[in-house]
């Protein structure tokens, strides 16, 4: 989350910031592909244990989504960009 936090911060807008979310993430798919299905795709139990106000990386992707969307379709848009990774 930290690292896809540095890369947002390095634009204003809503837009630009989840472009450079979406770079970050798709450099770490490359770079490890195997811990990123796990973290990301391979559906557990542990999102539920994580408090509500610790950022992780989806929640800051759908934090910056919540600037573009429309409220009731955050979650569907994320599991969308997540699912073409």
């Amino acid at each position: 989350a930290a690292y896809m936090e540095r890369a947002a911060s390095r634009a204003e807008a809503p837009r630009a910031r989840l472009a450079l979310m979406l770079c970050w993430l798709l450099s770490a798919a490359e770079r490890q592909a195997d811990l990123f299905d796990y973290l990301f795709i391979v559906p557990h139990d542990f999102a539920a244990q994580v408090a509500r106000d610790v950022q992780t990386p989806i929640s800051l992707l759908k934090r910056e989504l919540a600037d573009l969307v429309p409220p009731g379709e955050v979650e569907l848009r994320a599991a969308i960009l997540l699912g073409g990774m």
